[in-house]
């Protein structure tokens, strides 16, 4: 057996049940809302050493199993995780697994995650049309290119007129497959030929000086709906820099008509980047994130929050911007 294996091993025999191992990762302090809490123990103890590994807290785990079993040498094996390149699931061998051979291959989840092979040259072609956000007073965000040569971002980010007149929209700011950057094409906004915002429900609207969607195409704007425990990825501008996506931990956890609110990553500079589901249909304008409420109820979770598309669809048909948009 593997010292990846013994791990995952010598923990489910431990602590047997996914109740006792997130009892763990809570003792830890570990962020449980990022770890499979469901099924088997040790597919659990998977999640949960994954998540410890990336946070570099696996000597917090240590600590508390140590707690419980003094006479249990947990050190090496803690030491063969922290040397591994990375933590995945524990070899067949050491699951137990019985039965036919079909039994080794299942959904783990209450979703599936096995997507289409297209679901990655769609992401690149929605990828297209996400801008960076340059603001007068150098600051950044995120936003994105709809029809009729229209950014969308956020209130926050572009408040009125006279900002969106000092800001610009960069695309093709990311990453090549080689390492280098590549160089932004920046388009200058045009709010006399077109401003529309809400500081309520967060969101705005503005012309570009000239042509974007001819070589960065556009996202649809459409009613859509999202639930709770389906996946939701992000494509940004974290932090002001190159382009990326967040693809992990990506569970939606809370849905109304007015926000989305989800455990996608993002970061300042994030907000205005448009929120898609597994199919690459708009859902939501990422906005915010923290120790958030949802409506209605007086805890408060941490995790990520979006404008839901339904928002923007409805403001938008409330403006002279609608008819504009129903003959692009």
């Amino acid at each position: 057996m593997n010292s990846t294996g013994t791990a995952y091993s010598l923990l489910a025999g431990l602590y047997q049940t996914a109740r006792e191992a997130i009892g763990v990762a809570r003792r830890a302090n570990l962020p449980v809302q990022f770890i499979e809490a469901e099924g088997a123990a040790i597919l659990v103890w998977s999640s949960i050493l994954t998540e410890a590994r990336k946070r570099n807290m696996l000597a917090a785990i240590e600590a508390v199993v140590e707690h419980d079993y003094p006479d249990v040498d947990f050190s090496q094996a803690i030491s063969s995780l922290e040397r591994s390149v990375g933590v995945g699931l524990p070899p067949a061998g050491d699951l137990r697994l019985r039965g036919s051979l079909d039994e080794y291959e299942k959904l783990i989840g209450a979703q599936s995650t096995l997507l289409p092979i297209s679901f990655l040259s769609m992401g690149l072609s929605r990828a297209r049309s996400v801008a960076r956000v340059a603001c007068s007073d150098s600051s950044y965000g995120s936003g994105f290119l709809i029809e009729g040569n229209l950014l969308v971002t956020n209130h926050h980010v572009l408040g009125s007129a006279a900002e969106a007149e000092k800001a610009r929209a960069e695309f093709g700011f990311e990453l090549t497959d080689r390492g280098t950057v590549r160089a932004a094409v920046a388009f200058e906004l045009n709010p006399k030929l077109g401003f529309w915002s809400s500081e309520r429900n967060d969101w705005t609207v503005v012309r570009l000086r000239r042509d974007a969607n001819r070589d960065w195409g556009a996202i649809p704007v459409r009613p859509a709906e999202v639930k709770p425990e389906q996946f939701v990825n992000i494509i940004q501008h974290p932090g002001g820099g190159p382009k990326q996506i967040a693809l992990y931990h990506n569970v939606v956890v809370f849905t109304d008509t007015l926000r989305v609110q989800y455990l996608t990553d993002t970061m300042p500079g994030s907000s205005g980047s448009p929120v898609f589901d597994s199919g690459w249909q708009l859902v939501a304008i990422h906005h915010a994130g923290g120790w958030l409420k949802q409506p209605g109820k007086s805890d408060t979770r941490f995790c990520n929050e979006g404008i839901a598309v339904n928002a923007l669809v409805d403001g938008i048909s409330q403006t002279s911007l609608s008819s504009e948009m129903r003959n692009a």
